[in-house]
């Protein structure tokens, strides 16, 4: 039975699959030969995974999921840690394929089954991280640490997240600060010019006054962005 499982497999052709398993079920009533069936799909996209071919992989894993509807259909006991597994194998193919958005809800299915899984957990951060959205990508770190609080792998990369952050926040102070600069430089050059001609039209002095007003202006505002920057990087 095995045998005329791997011949179909090995069409690769996913209806034909499909139209085998459910003609064959009640033929392949031996768990054990259900197992194998699953191990040989499996493989396979073990096996495209390995060689870096990530879409194929993705595509068989899926396959291997509909399977398992079909050999395990009323046998939970059996199908969930399987599934599990699947699940796993999908999320980390999407996440080389770039796919967060896809790995992230994978990653939520397999803690649907086993809710304190530390790879769905780390996994669904660092699609939160390659998304650039910090602050989940933390709030699951977090999460991994209070479940193992030596995680080694969790430490480092919420380290490299915090560092991230940091340049971040400097390279913005950076780019705030030169904005003024160059606004302050501005206001100066037009302050001159007002003084300079101040002895031919008296009037100019009002306009000097609103200059270093707006000078002001623009100092309250570099100050409120610094402020904005320290409470996110705080947070």
């Amino acid at each position: 039975m095995v045998a005329q499982l791997t011949r179909a497999i090995k069409t690769r052709n996913v209806f034909m699959h499909f139209l085998f398993f459910q003609k064959k079920m009640e033929e392949t009533q031996g768990l054990q030969n259900r197992l194998e069936a699953m191990e040989i799909v499996k493989k396979e996209a073990k096996d495209y995974y390995e060689k870096q071919d990530y879409e194929k992989a993705l595509k068989t894993y899926e396959r291997a999921g509909q399977y398992l509807g079909v050999l395990f259909k009323d046998e939970p006991q059996h199908a969930d840690p399987i599934k599990l597994t699947l699940e796993m194998n999908i999320a980390l193919c999407n996440f080389k394929l770039r796919k967060f958005s896809q790995s992230i809800c994978h990653c939520d299915n397999v803690l649907q089954l086993d809710p304190k899984n530390i790879k769905a957990c780390f996994r669904k951060a660092q699609c939160y991280y390659e998304q650039g959205q910090s602050e989940l990508a933390t709030r699951e770190y977090m999460r991994i640490l209070q479940w193992e609080p030596n995680h080694k792998e969790t430490k480092l990369a919420l380290q490299k997240l915090k560092q991230d952050e940091k340049k971040t926040f400097e390279r913005e102070t950076k780019m705030f600060a030169s904005m003024f600069n160059n606004k302050s430089t501005e206001q100066v050059n037009t302050s001159t010019e007002q003084v300079n001609t101040s002895t031919e039209k008296p009037t100019t002095t009002t306009t000097t006054t609103k200059s270093f007003s707006k000078h002001q202006e623009y100092l309250a505002i570099l100050l409120l962005s610094v402020i904005i920057c320290v409470v996110y990087y705080i947070m």
